[in-house]
């Protein structure tokens, strides 16, 4: 057996800043920042979670696993309600692909491994 290995963003779809903008609201939020906060590193390559963490350190100081949980919980929330807005898009031919190795006469498994966390992931999957 042969597996394949996919990531969401940049690989299989674009969802044109979707995430960014749902992550800084919720961190916004969550933290009643009335001052635009922003990310110190690119967000490209890293998980959700540590993008969240590393904000959680930013504006406390100190890193909470209560903080990040409520982060993502939001975020979850942000991620639904922005994705209607935005026009992202499934990257051309992605949908051939996946059918081609997902023939039961094909030797390949496909498997997502993403640095969106679950829901993340499923809800850009599901817009697009």
């Amino acid at each position: 057996m042969k597996y394949l290995f996919w990531d969401i963003d940049g690989t299989m779809l674009l969802t044109c800043g979707a995430s960014a903008v749902a992550m800084l609201s919720a961190i916004k939020e969550y933290y009643s920042l009335d001052h635009d906060f922003s990310f110190q590193r690119s967000l490209a390559g890293r998980t959700d979670l540590e993008i969240l963490n590393e904000a959680v350190l930013d504006i406390t100081g100190c890193p909470s696993a209560a903080d990040t949980a409520a982060l993502i919980t939001l975020y979850e929330n942000e991620l639904a309600a922005v994705l209607t807005h935005y026009e992202g898009c499934l990257l051309p031919n992605v949908e051939k692909t996946l059918k081609y190795f997902a023939d039961p006469a094909s030797s390949y498994t496909n498997c997502l491994l993403t640095e969106n966390i679950k829901q993340g992931a499923y809800l850009k999957l599901a817009r697009y």
